[in-house]
């Protein structure tokens, strides 16, 4: 993550004082909402974790199905699944590849199969091959031109979601252009018929902690009101895109206070808040799409801190879990090795818990609640008065039935895809 924007101390201390009296006194503010929460089965936050590899380059690919019945198997129901656009779509504007969009297919149909709520993550920031979309060689119809036929060919399925584009940034036009783009898109879907929920990432890397400022108000007009934010998050103090935490916890503690912050969790829990506050205020359904800390199985990450780390990771939980909001924590995947510090598990199917699924195991999609109400954080109470295009063939799922490739491990990747 690039450095998240800095609020004033006085939006620090009130986002603070909320989530921190909802998270001691239990308060909780009933929201109706659409969406995830409305599905067969229907939970009130879903949470789960990204199934990255896809992801990767020239010849990455989808975890196996075994890898799939593990995640399902350790209570997991949601799977963000990213994927890079010039993968599926080798020529823009033009037809998807029919052998590559068999291999997605097969990887939805091992997650949703299970039960799990997969969520299609176009994993480019806004690029492809490298060129900026409106930038001159690639056009801000081309990201409609795509989302026009993965929607027709995954509208059937309920249990699909389209994330429209992994963490723009640096596009020309800035955030009004984001939110141009993304508008597009969402219209090019609904008018395919699809009625699938649809997350959108925000501007300059869709950062949790900055999401409300560079976006103050929700943009999207969909018709189905079938839409909502993605945010993503990491622990370290500058939320920074660094492909590893290769400092002590003791660094991020004192930069978090340097940042006016009592303590690195303290820093967590108000830009959580922050976005849990972004979600309420603007009555939208939410993703936290990206979120992680290191495990124990690096040894030059210090492996002996894998238990504060944890501590902090539990903070963002609880906050997340009192807001209502679905998570997809980064990351699972078998390419990862066994040695990728924020690993969720690891081996080749998925077959080991690293420390870090302590934590997240033990935040579970919710239960449901009556009238689909999220809880979010309660409202301090108010002041008393005074004195008182082309056609896309339809794909279906085949659970079980998978296209086996070469395995390419990642080569020199960052963590946060």
């Amino acid at each position: 993550m690039h450095p998240a924007g800095r609020s004033t101390r006085r939006r620090r201390q009130g986002v603070s004082l909320v989530v921190a009296a909802s998270l001691a006194c239990g308060g909780a503010l009933a929201l109706r909402t659409r969406g995830p929460a409305e599905e067969p089965g229907g939970v009130s936050y879903l949470r789960g974790l990204n199934a990255a590899g896809a992801d990767f380059g020239t010849g990455s690919r989808f975890d196996s199905d075994a890898s799939f019945a593990f995640y399902a198997s350790r209570g997991t129901q949601l799977v963000r699944l990213p994927f890079r656009w010039e993968s599926v779509q080798p020529s823009r504007g033009a037809a998807l590849d029919p052998a590559y969009l068999d291999q997605l297919a097969s990887a939805v149909a091992s997650s949703t199969s299970r039960g799990m709520t997969t969520v299609l993550d176009v994993h480019n920031y806004h690029r492809y091959d490298g060129a900026v979309v409106g930038g001159g060689v690639v056009g801000r119809g081309d990201v409609a031109d795509l989302w026009t036929r993965l929607a027709r060919a995954f509208q059937h399925d309920p249990l699909v979601e389209f994330a429209l584009m992994n963490e723009p940034h640096d596009v020309p036009g800035g955030t009004p252009a984001v939110e141009q783009i993304a508008q597009e898109a969402v219209t090019a879907i609904r008018a395919t018929g699809a009625t699938n929920f649809i997350r959108v990432s925000g501007d300059e890397w869709s950062s949790a902690a900055s999401f409300a400022d560079r976006h103050p108000t929700w943009w999207v007009q969909d018709p189905l009101g079938r839409s909502g934010p993605e945010g993503h998050y990491y622990l370290d103090a500058g939320n920074q895109r660094i492909g590893t935490y290769p400092r002590s916890i003791a660094v991020d503690e004192a930069a978090a206070r340097e940042q006016g912050f009592a303590s690195l969790a303290d820093k967590v829990q108000t830009e959580l808040g922050r976005f849990v506050a972004y979600c309420r205020d603007q009555r939208v359904r939410c993703l936290l799409g990206e979120i992680g800390w290191p495990n124990d199985t690096d040894a030059s990450q210090h492996p002996d801190e894998a238990a504060a780390w944890n501590a902090v990771g539990e903070v963002a939980y609880r906050v997340l879990d009192e807001g209502g909001l679905d998570v997809a924590y980064w990351a699972a995947g078998e390419q990862w090795g066994t040695s990728y510090g924020l690993s969720l598990y690891t081996g080749s199917p998925q077959a080991v818990p690293t420390s870090s699924a302590e934590v997240v195991e033990a935040h579970r999609s919710s239960s449901p609640r009556p009238e689909t109400a999220l809880s979010l954080p309660a409202a301090p109470p108010a002041a008393p008065p005074p004195g008182s295009t082309t056609q896309q063939p339809t794909v279906q799922a085949r659970p079980g039935r998978r296209r086996r490739r070469h395995h390419a491990g990642p080569a020199a990747r960052r963590w946060s895809a």
